[in-house]
Formats: C-alpha cells, sequence, structure tokens
C-alpha cells in the first residue's frame, strides 16, 4: 500500500536537480578582491563590492542552505514546513532579480544614486536591530518583499500568482495546513483518492514552483556578478 515517503519521494529527484544549481558557487570576478581590502575604494566601486557580497552570501549561499533544508524535511515527512522554505527560496529569487535589474538599470542611465539605494537596502535592510559582522549595527529599511515579487512578475508573468500560493502554505491557516498534514508522516493519508490528487498537485506545484525560482536566482545572479565584473573598474 501506499505511504507518505513514496508519494512525497516521487518529487526528490526534482529537488536534488534544483540543489544540484546551488551547490556550485558562482564564478566570483576576478577583478573584485576577497576582503579585507587594503586600499579605498571610489563610490561605484564600493556599491558594487557590497553587491557582489550579497549575489554569494546573501542569495547563493542562503538559497543552498534554504534547499537543504527543504529537502531534509521533506525526506523526514514534514512537508508543511518544508513549504515555507519554499516560499523564502521564491523571496531570495526576487531579491537577487531585483538587484540585477538594477545594475541592469545603472549600465543604461549611469546614475549611480538609484543603484546606491537599492543595493543598500538589499544588502543591510532590517526592521529590528541587528547586528553586522564588523560591529556595526544594520541602519537601512528592507524593501518589501511584495515589492519584489512585482518587479519579479513584470520580467517573469506568473510569479505573482506562484508567490501567493507558497503563501497560503506558509501563513497561519489550518485549510491547506491539513492538506500538507494529510500528505506528510504524520498525517499521512494517501489511500485516500481525493489526497492522492489534491497531494500531487500541491506537491508538485510546489516543487515546480522551488525548480524555478533556484533556476532564476541562479541565472540572475550569473547575469548579476558579470555586470559587476565589468562595472568595478568602469571609472
Amino acid at each position: 500500500m501506499t505511504d507518505w515517503s513514496v508519494e512525497s519521494g516521487k518529487y526528490l529527484p526534482a529537488l536534488n536537480q534544483a540543489l544540484a544549481l546551488v551547490n556550485v558557487a558562482p564564478r566570483r570576478p576576478e577583478n573584485i578582491p576577497p576582503g579585507p581590502l587594503d586600499h579605498a575604494l571610489t563610490p561605484l566601486q564600493s556599491v558594487i563590492y557590497r553587491a557582489v557580497s550579497l549575489y554569494e552570501v546573501g542569495l547563493w549561499l542562503r538559497g543552498r542552505e534554504t534547499l537543504q533544508a527543504l529537502k531534509l524535511l521533506w525526506m523526514e515527512g514534514f512537508l508543511s514546513p518544508a513549504a515555507a522554505l519554499a516560499r523564502l527560496m521564491f523571496e531570495l529569487w526576487g531579491a537577487c532579480h531585483y538587484q540585477t535589474r538594477a545594475l541592469k538599470r545603472y549600465r543604461s542611465d549611469h546614475e549611480l544614486e538609484p543603484l546606491t539605494k537599492v543595493i543598500d537596502k538589499l544588502f543591510e535592510g532590517v526592521r529590528d536591530e541587528v547586528l553586522l559582522p564588523w560591529g556595526v549595527l544594520a541602519s537601512e529599511k528592507p524593501i518589501h518583499v511584495l515589492d519584489l515579487v512585482r518587479a519579479l512578475e513584470a520580467d517573469e508573468p506568473g510569479s505573482e500568482a506562484m508567490y501567493n500560493d507558497l503563501c497560503e502554505s506558509s501563513h497561519a491557516n489550518q485549510p491547506r495546513f491539513l492538506e500538507w498534514w494529510l500528505t506528510g508522516k504524520l498525517g499521512g493519508n494517501w489511500p485516500n483518492e481525493v489526497v492522492q490528487r489534491r497531494g500531487h498537485e500541491l506537491l508538485g506545484r510546489t516543487v515546480s514552483t522551488v525548480q524555478k525560482a533556484t533556476e532564476g536566482l541562479v541565472q540572475d545572479a550569473t547575469d548579476g556578478l558579470q555586470m559587476c565584473e565589468l562595472l568595478y573598474d568602469a571609472e
């Protein structure tokens, strides 16, 4: 008789494919040295340096850890909390895309102030007191996540609908939680035909969105780092 491990396990190959995309670190621009730096940067270089850090740490590294944690929960049958990490992965793509759009815009208009505002808000935007690793409090207000999703929708139609679906799986509501719970280890009821049909729709849709978000993050980070390499010595 079928059970949660068999049915949810059908999606592990797709999760492994997504994880493989972020298991390889993005290529760091050769002309941008790692820290700590022993020389002053120009205003543009300072902005580009922060952008590279965000791509490498706040987006790629965090994305990899997010997918690793999602897979662990999935394998253990805790599918509802795994769904919340799927939403985080989508939000990381949104932030990555937003930064890459800002860099593309700068290459067109050469307006440093708007670029600086975007990078600073993404790099150290917080709503509470947070200490940065070098001992300074983060001081920027973040860009609202819905603004990230709206910008993504403009270039990737359908993104808002996908994000709304992920939010339904992450919010404190009982109906969607029960759908997830009935597919997992503790509440699994896969012999039920309705659970089978709706369960596979939900799991398949969520994993497909995770794949798309991962592919998008990797592509946007790759494009963004290439632009950072070109812009760093442009002045």
